[in-house]
């Protein structure tokens, strides 16, 4: 599987992992009951969940990547100019955009902006600094989205940040130790959160036990199945990028690991084997599709992401058609979802997060050459 690092489809992955997310939070917020993946598994995972751990494992290969290549200031600075700026944007545009026009459209003549602004609990300021470090505290913005069908969150797809944002810090305190000097040492982190999953798993009331010296912040993060899923995806692509030259691509290896995945996602033990075959079909797809000059267009997936939960909660406002949206069935439901959220990755795309890394680019002339594109937005 040794190939440069320009020569993937990660964008294009991406891409069908931010709409598999916009497509199971589509079943959510519109009431259409569990999406197919979520029935079929007999609630085993999701297609959001699924999603969800698939960026990770392809952020675990890539950033580790990163970490190596670039000195921890240069690493750091970059990691903020790739999350922050579209973060920011998201929560400003939400705050002072989106939730007055809810407001007017939901409440008209009856309540005002200003009520919802300052006034607790869950006033629209809080929002702001409760959720300034990535690490979301607060979902709901007062009575905003109160009549959806569905879920008062404002924009429940932000609670993955977070744990992005830990990996890239342990990551880098992984670096400053010159622990990924080491490519075992990739090997002893997967092998301790996969025993930590499997614990939690298992016994998930002692494991609550064990977290609780932690904080309630802690214990609520840790004890979720989908965030740890996330930490173990990222130590297993963190393991694939330092043994990738030893990772050798096989049509029946890629068809075992597809039937084991199948296998327990239909029948039973799901949470236990897809960290031993989802990272491998991941990256034997990145490394094999027709689809490695999509980076020549931007990548989109981020900007998807961060917008189309927002979206989807402005289209099953009520009201918004004679039954609301989702009063017109799933497919028309999911067909707007996704086109409005792809047109808001566009959008985020070119104006936000490519400036911000081009003037990120700028600044940096000490390194190696990197790819072009989105690759490089992905890689640096």
């Amino acid at each position: 599987m040794e190939r440069v690092e320009r020569d993937n489809s990660f964008t294009f992955l991406r891409l069908i992992f931010a709409l598999s997310v916009v497509v199971a939070h589509s079943f959510a917020l519109g009431r259409f009951g569990l999406d197919p993946l979520q029935r079929a598994s007999h609630g085993q995972t999701d297609l959001g969940s699924l999603g969800v751990i698939c960026f990770f494992i392809v952020s675990g290969y890539l950033i580790t990547a990163s970490a190596l290549r670039l000195p921890i200031r240069r690493f750091a600075f970059n990691r903020c100019a790739r999350i922050l700026p579209g973060f920011i944007a998201v929560q400003l545009l939400t705050v002072f955009v989106l939730v007055p026009a809810v407001i007017q459209w939901t409440y008209p003549g009856v309540a005002e902006y200003w009520d919802c602004f300052v006034l607790e609990p869950d006033s629209a300021v809080s929002y702001l600094t409760r959720n300034a470090f990535l690490f979301i505290e607060q979902y709901k913005i007062s009575f905003v989205f109160t009549k959806n069908p569905g879920n008062v969150a404002v924009n429940g797809s932000l609670w993955s940040l977070g744990p992005e944002a830990f990996c890239y810090l342990c990551l880098a305190l992984l670096a400053l130790c010159h622990g990924l000097r080491h490519r075992f040492a990739s090997v002893l982190v997967f092998a301790a959160v996969y025993a930590a999953h499997v614990f939690a798993t298992a016994n998930p009331a002692a494991f609550m036990k064990l977290l609780l010296p932690l904080g309630e912040g802690q214990v609520q993060m840790l004890n979720s199945p989908i965030v740890r899923s996330a930490f173990l995806g990222f130590a297993a692509g963190m393991v694939f990028f330092q043994f990738r030259e030893r990772v050798k691509w096989n049509g029946w290896l890629f068809g075992g690991a597809l039937l084991g995945l199948c296998g327990t996602l239909f029948l039973k033990g799901f949470s236990y084997t897809w960290p031993f075959f989802l990272p491998y079909i991941v990256f034997a797809l990145a490394f094999n599709l027709p689809f490695k000059r999509m980076e020549r267009w931007g990548d989109f997936s981020y900007g998807i992401y961060i917008y189309a939960f927002p979206i989807q909660q402005c289209l099953a406002l009520p009201g918004l058609f004679p039954q609301g949206l989702p009063g017109l069935g799933v497919g028309l439901f999911i067909t707007f979802s996704i086109l409005l959220s792809c047109l808001a990755g566009v959008a985020s795309w070119y104006l936000i997060e490519a400036p911000v890394l081009r003037w990120a680019r700028s600044r940096d002339r000490s390194t190696v050459p990197k790819p072009n594109g989105a690759a490089e937005a992905l890689v640096s």
